[in-house]
């Protein structure tokens, strides 16, 4: 989805395809897929409805993942006033991978997990059950002590 928005902009500010920004798009196609590859993973990694799971994958991988597109930004954002034809047009097609990133990683991903996500890592429910388990223990243990208080 990045890659075709990416198509459209490219049209609509008039960039043709030459060897300089199939280049480009082909590196873009590693980058696209970073933020939402950490949201799905997140998302997988949780429990509960899926609803409650995309909403925890925001907010556990997200800060990070907005954290990695910022410094992504930092690294290249002087070259948006370099008069190069090619340090123009990297500058122009990396920040619209990052902006349309992290609008699908962050708006469209989260929204059509919500409705058809896969279940959850069995990995990740039997940690879930081991975490309920443990504090289930941890709880009656306490209750024990001021019992016998």
């Amino acid at each position: 989805m990045v890659l075709v928005d990416l198509g459209g902009y490219m049209h609509a500010i008039g960039l043709t395809i030459d060897t300089i920004t199939t280049i480009f798009v082909i590196i873009a196609i590693g980058l696209s897929v970073d933020y939402s590859a950490h949201i799905a993973h997140s998302f997988m990694t949780e429990v509960g409805t899926r609803r409650e799971r995309a909403a925890k994958a925001i907010v556990h991988i997200g800060p990070a993942v907005l954290s990695g597109a910022f410094s992504t930004f930092l690294a290249f954002a002087l070259l948006a006033f370099a008069k190069t034809y090619v340090f123009e047009v990297f500058f122009k097609i990396f920040f619209m991978v990052i902006l349309f990133g992290l609008i699908h990683g962050f708006i469209f991903l989260p929204t059509v997990l919500s409705f058809i996500g896969p279940k959850p890592y069995l990995s990740a429910i039997k940690a879930h059950e081991e975490n309920e388990m443990i504090e289930r223990r941890a709880y009656e243990t306490e209750k024990e002590k001021i019992a016998r208080l």
